[in-house]
């Protein structure tokens, strides 16, 4: 009895032996796989202390010198040659909580005594991380920095100057780092901005230039940027703005002038700049102005000149732009003239002139306009008056003569244009009035044909 218990025993101290031997060989594989092996992989681990030198050191930890001492994983790309050093990239970072404040990514790291030059921030290097704070410097060899790199590092401060040597910034680079305080500096060698780029940069201070080299900004690329305070400048090379591009950047100040290279105008490209406070000055070559494209700029100042190349103004395009003066005409391209497009543009004060290329006057599109003066003539084309399309136009005057074409003013559409002193002429086409079309016309005499 005592036997076969002492061989049970033995058994299961056997297997158990195994079972431990197996648990160990699979911690030593699966760490194999993963760990940052200089030997083997195409992963390095680099500490190295945070201060502008030319090349940082590799992972023996002489580098290391307490908490003044960064570290980041670091992927080869090119090995060096006999003329040159190798590249490589930064994959993520290791940086330990306690590091010191600044963030300096040097030109080039040391591996197994090779040279290699940082040209690359990979996606998602440093996205979220909430270890980073103080000030960013990047390398002088970087040329892509990749989308999400600095994604939500919302504690770096200071001015950002991304360098000569960047070409590509990727979509997301820097969104929502809203400490930094100081100056945006793009390089001239930076072609795209892409969408998200900068958005919900709060921080930024002082006038953006952006550079000739650029030739789209992309979807929401500043959109949010609130804390620029003077002028911007854009390159002479825009081709596109895109929708959001600069939303709420609402301390930009002075003129803007859309250089010619541009065609399109995104969607809420310029909505709520309100700080704008000189003239608007668009390009000769746009084709469409996007729905609520400068809605809410409420400081542009002097004429508004529509281009003879716009085909088409979207919906509240110029909403609220109340201190443009003078008269306003819109060119025989123009086909389209959407919803709210000049509501409340109160300060126009001159004549208004519609081309016959326009078949519909859409609902509020001229609304509250109360400073435009003279004579309204409806062009023959048109075959829609929409409801409160001139509601609030008081300083219009003389006669109103509908034209043959119209088939329907609807509700409200010259609603208190008190300023009409003669006939109101509406023709046989007629076929749909609706309540309180010409409410408050009280200078009107009302004649139909």
């Amino acid at each position: 009895m005592k036997k076969k218990q002492k061989r049970k025993n033995h058994n299961r101290l056997y297997i158990m032996c195994g079972l431990i031997t197996i648990a160990i060989l699979g911690v030593v594989l699966f760490a194999s796989l993963f760990k940052w092996d200089q030997g083997k992989s195409n992963g390095y681990r680099v500490d190295y202390e945070p201060n502008p030198t030319n090349y940082i050191g590799n992972s023996t930890g002489t580098n290391w010198k307490g908490y003044e001492a960064r570290s980041l994983n670091i992927q080869k790309i090119d090995e060096p040659s006999a003329n040159k050093h190798g590249t490589c990239g930064i994959l993520n970072d290791g940086l330990d909580p306690y590091a010191a404040s600044n963030l300096i990514i040097p030109d080039t790291v040391q591996i197994d005594d090779k040279l290699y030059d940082i040209v690359k921030i990979v996606t998602g290097a440093f996205s979220k991380n909430t270890y980073l704070h103080g000030s960013l410097t990047l390398s002088n060899n970087i040329t892509e920095i990749g989308n999400n790199a600095f994604y939500q590092c919302s504690e770096i401060s200071g001015s950002l100057v991304i360098p000569n040597s960047v070409t590509t910034i990727g979509k997301s680079a820097f969104w929502g780092c809203a400490g930094f305080n100081g100056s945006l500096v793009i390089s001239n060698s930076v072609t795209e901005i892409n969408g998200l780029t900068f958005g919900e940069c709060k921080g930024f201070s002082g006038g953006l230039v952006i550079p000739n080299s650029v030739t789209l900004i992309g979807e929401v690329a500043f959109s949010g940027c609130s804390g620029f305070s003077g002028g911007l400048t854009l390159s002479n090379n825009v081709t596109e703005i895109g929708d959001y591009a600069f939303t709420n950047c609402s301390g930009f100040s002075g003129s803007l002038t859309l250089s010619n290279s541009i065609t399109a105008i995104g969607e809420h490209a310029f909505s709520g700049c309100k700080g704008f406070s000189g003239g608007l000055t668009l390009s000769n070559n746009l084709t469409a102005i996007g729905e609520d494209a400068f809605s809410g700029c409420s400081g542009f100042t002097g004429e508004l000149v529509i281009p003879n190349s716009v085909t088409k103004i979207g919906d509240y395009a110029f909403h609220g732009c109340s201190k443009f003066t003078g008269g306003l005409v819109i060119p025989n391209s123009v086909t389209t003239i959407g919803i709210g497009a000049f509501w409340k543009c109160s300060g126009l004060n001159g004549s208004l002139v519609i081309p016959n290329s326009v078949t519909e006057i859409n609902e509020l599109t001229f609304c509250a306009c109360s400073g435009f003066s003279g004579g309204l003539v409806i062009p023959d084309n048109i075959t829609l008056i929409g409801p409160m399309a001139f509601s609030g136009c008081s300083g219009f005057t003389g006669n109103l003569i509908i034209p043959d074409n119209v088939t329907r003013i609807e509700a409200g559409a010259f609603n208190n244009c008190s300023g009409f002193t003669g006939n109101l002429i509406i023709s046989d086409g007629v076929t749909s009035i609706e309540s309180d079309a010409f409410e408050g016309c009280t200078g009107l005499t009302i004649t139909y044909q």
